[in-house]
């Protein structure tokens, strides 16, 4: 049954009703809100038609990760399975899909805020980029649940967003662990790779700003030239080590660097995406 309680400010009864889409709405007495909450439910669950009511979060997901692991990335799916395995399950596995409310997405994030974990023997405070993905883990979950009928809308839904709240990242937490090089750094890492296997695929990189998986997904014709440029439009996919587009591709001009005296000074570079061992650019 949904939470019933007397609001003071206004005089009158609420009835959250925001598990089924309905909000907060306010009541004369406390008799009219519990009987209007108990209709709500009734009707949501005539409309979704809940074939397997009783089903448990944690079976839901043995079920869900089967069913869904073609739509992801392998390294998107891979992260939202261990956060359910990991934090997920353990606190939710056991509660029924369609209980599952934003109160107890509220809790569970504060709990985890507050728990942290061990590492060694001390203490540690989970990251706003962990609890994040827990969040996100827990969201994509019961998004497909409420598509198969067994809740009425996400709980996820609207938790965490402030900007101040446990589950948000803000772009100075997602900054705060980079820590560039100084070019002091930069000097001597290029020095000790020069000449290596990879010498000059990290000096890509460094130059260019590219991602290494697009590093080992460019192909000969990619550089241009004329205009002194790398287009960057394919990336390699580390677990099936086949091509992808990049995340940021929207046509070749958007994907294109340039390479101020790169190309002049490197004439070769090793590609895994054609699983070369020699080079196969030619400056």
């Amino acid at each position: 049954m949904p939470n019933v309680r007397f609001r003071r400010s206004r005089g009158r009864w609420e009835a959250d009703l925001r598990d089924v889409g309905m909000g907060r709405p306010l009541f004369d007495s406390k008799q009219d809100a519990r009987a209007a909450s108990a209709k709500a439910i009734i009707e949501a669950e005539r409309l979704t038609g809940v074939s397997n009511r009783d089903i448990t979060l944690g079976v839901y997901v043995d079920e869900w990760r089967n069913r869904v692991e073609p739509d992801y990335q392998p390294k998107t799916f891979r992260s939202y399975v261990q956060m359910l395995d990991d934090h997920v399950i353990p606190a939710l596995g056991k509660r029924r899909v369609r209980e599952i409310s934003r109160l107890d997405v509220k809790r569970f994030l504060e709990n985890k805020r507050g728990q942290g974990f061990m590492r060694g023997e001390k203490q540690h405070e989970y990251s706003r980029n962990t609890l994040r993905l827990m969040k996100a883990s827990l969201s994509v979950v019961l998004a497909d649940a409420a598509d198969d009928g067994l809740l009425a809308t996400n709980p996820c839904l609207g938790q965490g967003g402030r900007k101040t709240g446990p589950a948000t990242l803000r772009k100075s937490d997602r900054m705060e662990p980079i820590k560039p090089f100084s070019w002091e750094e930069t000097s001597a890492f290029l020095d000790a790779v020069r000449g290596t296997k990879y010498g000059v695929v990290f000096e890509l990189m460094l130059s260019t700003g590219i991602r290494p998986s697009e590093a080992l997904g460019c192909s000969p014709g990619d550089i241009d030239s004329e205009k002194g440029t790398l287009l960057i439009e394919r990336a390699l996919d580390e677990t099936t080590r086949a091509l992808k587009p990049t995340k940021t591709y929207e046509g070749p001009e958007s994907g294109s660097r340039p390479l101020p005296r790169l190309l002049p000074r490197y004439r070769t570079v090793p590609s895994l995406a054609a699983r070369a061992v020699s080079p196969v650019w030619l400056g």
